[in-house]
């Protein structure tokens, strides 16, 4: 049993989708995976929240404050709290769909000759790891958190907590 209060998911995405309607106002929908379907319950009933990237969709489409609200909007419908991890264009294009998705993705499949080892990603994958390490270390407490770490775009999230002392 933990002994702690709280959950704390973090993945590379957030558990909502956002997308805009033909009027032009933003939508907030629950994400359909499997993992939000098997932990936003969880989270909803215990208290917690879920630490994630947004998706490009937002990215430079937001001010701060119109985020803000609606994150908070989204963390009203799922009953849990959404904490946001920004990237920038660059991080996106060498993190996600660089070493991400050319280097991980099929070497975890089983398909190395698909793979592009382009060293420029190295960096920036070490670099967003740390971004996500950092937002974890705002948002929870050793006493208060239970953080699950999932998906294989954090894989070093884990070893930048423990060199933060966390």
């Amino acid at each position: 049993m933990m002994d702690t209060n709280r959950l704390t998911v973090v993945s590379n995405r957030l558990a909502i989708v956002v997308d805009r309607d033909r009027e032009g106002q933003w939508t907030l929908k629950s994400g359909s995976g499997g993992l939000v379907t098997a932990l936003g319950p969880v989270l909803r009933d215990r208290g917690g929240q879920w630490i994630g990237w947004l998706g490009s969709i937002l990215q430079g489409a937001l001010d701060k404050a119109s985020l803000k609200e609606l994150l908070d909007r989204g963390s009203r419908e799922t009953g849990y709290s959404l904490k946001p991890v920004e990237l920038s264009e660059e991080e996106i294009r060498k993190y996600y769909f660089g070493f991400s998705n050319e280097i991980l993705w099929p070497l975890f499949h089983d398909l190395p000759s698909r793979c592009n080892f382009n060293p420029a990603y190295w960096k920036v994958y070490e670099q967003v790891n740390t971004k996500f390490a950092r937002v974890v270390a705002v948002h929870t407490a050793e006493d208060e958190d239970y953080v699950w770490v999932h998906d294989y775009q954090l894989i070093l999230v884990a070893a930048c907590l423990k060199k933060m002392g966390i």
